[in-house]
């Protein structure tokens, strides 16, 4: 924000904004996905980037590539976003006539900045997907419906149960209803009315209105909940905010009262979530935790599939075995079972082509009876089994990205620094 204001309390209120709206307390407490929240931290560096590169900032491309470099180390639906944000920005720059031989080499240059500090992530990403029948992701099309957002709107509701009611919190609706209004009738070509529209466009698309979908079956269905582009919504509200408060009159009492208004409303949806979380929930406890662990249904995105199927994991097998972890580490899995006989048993470890794995039986090495599955021989009595991954960790590919973060973030880090003692020492 501090991009394109130099007010702290508009930069403070644009913060606010994309930090305390409901579904990043959704996304964080609610459904769990840290995964996804931490990419929407990435998120607003693509946007400074694209508006870096534009401007003909030269450093605007390593920006655009590092926040693009680390969405490829979140989610797969994070980088997406990101892919999108940048080919809208370049269609429409191409549409107004305003592309240049300088804009596309930097978005080229944004492309290998992005694969370097990506690489380990794509390497272990594409040798998975390849190598191995996978479980993709559950193909669904999950749209807002306006009388069920409404409701959670009202009640502050974030339960991550209504993905057709998410919302972005009462304060921030009505924001955006606002200056769509302004945008509406004011005659001025400002550059903040693009953003609100946009923002005000992209939410009335997110609607059950339309027949979207009945095309679950296209590539739409990857964003499985649309709800989900209220961090691109946010955003937009928020950088248009802070445009339109660079041409106003601003009154700090009325934005600290606006910030105010913002942040109570979510972290009372967050203690509403809380309090009422057993009403929905079951509890887990010592008594109940192998139970559930056995029972209770998961997600299996991306493990190993059970024959030629990609909807169902090897793991729902009614054979498998649930034991006891004896000890877990962030390689391997030891386990103990005790066996009435002679037998063969599958237990919960998924195993994937092109990864190499040491398995022990009562100390004997040995090998798994399944390709996907850890399954052995066990005899009469007490066994241990052991299994642990080796030689999977990519050593070189993971020094080339980590180095190339830390590279490229140190020299934006000390040539900002640079620029501002320049620009102090000028105006000072």
């Amino acid at each position: 924000m501090s991009y394109i204001s130099s007010s702290r309390i508009i930069i403070y209120t644009g913060v606010v904004i994309y930090q305390f709206y409901n579904y990043h307390f959704i996304d964080l407490y609610s459904r769990s996905a840290f995964g996804e929240s931490i990419a929407y931290a990435f998120i607003p560096l693509v946007f400074l980037g694209i508006l870096q590169i534009y401007d003909a900032k030269k450093t605007g491309f390593l920006v655009l590539g590092l926040g693009m470099g680390l969405l490829i180390n979140t989610p797969i639906i994070s980088l997406i976003f990101g892919l999108l944000i940048i080919l809208i920005s370049i269609l429409h720059r191409c549409a107004t006539k305003n592309m240049t031989r300088h804009v596309l080499v930097a978005f080229c240059k944004v492309g290998l900045v992005g694969i370097l500090v990506g690489l380990y992530a794509i390497y272990n990403l594409l040798d998975v997907y390849l190598l191995n029948n996978i479980v993709e992701p559950f193909k669904t099309i999950k749209m807002l419906d306006m009388n069920t957002m409404l409701t959670t709107l009202l009640n502050n509701d974030i339960k991550s149960e209504n993905s057709i009611g998410w919302n972005l919190g009462l304060p921030v609706t009505l924001l955006l209803i606002g200056l769509l209004i302004l945008a509406y009738k004011s005659k001025q070509n400002s550059t903040w009315k693009t953003w609100i529209i946009s923002a005000g466009v992209i939410y009335l698309f997110i609607f059950n209105w339309w027949p979207i979908e009945t095309l679950v079956n296209t590539p739409l269905s990857i964003i499985q909940f649309y709800g989900r582009l209220f961090v691109i919504i946010s955003l937009l509200i928020s950088i248009g905010f802070v445009l339109f408060l660079n041409h106003t009159t601003v009154n700090k009492k009325r934005l600290i009262l606006l910030n105010m208004l913002i942040m109570a409303f979510s972290l009372s949806a967050v203690y509403q979530n809380h309090y009422n979380y057993w009403t929905y929930r079951q509890s887990l406890n010592s008594s109940n935790y192998y139970t559930t662990l056995k029972n209770r249904s998961t997600f299996s995105d991306y493990l190993p599939a059970k024959g030629s199927k990609t909807n169902v994991s090897v793991l729902f097998d009614k054979n498998v075995t649930v034991p006891k972890q004896k000890k877990l580490t962030n390689n391997g899995v030891l386990f103990q079972i005790k066996a009435n006989k002679n037998k063969i048993v599958s237990l919960p470890v998924v195993m994937y082509n092109g990864k190499n794995y040491n398995i022990w039986v009562n100390n004997n090495k040995t090998h798994s009876l399944s390709a996907k599955l850890l399954r052995v021989k066990l005899t009469k009595g007490t066994n241990t089994i052991k299994l642990t991954s080796i030689n999977n960790k990519n050593e070189s590919l993971l020094i080339i990205s980590v180095g190339s973060f830390i590279g490229f973030s140190s020299y934006l880090f000390f040539r900002n620094r640079k620029n501002k003692r320049q620009y102090l020492s000028k105006n000072f």
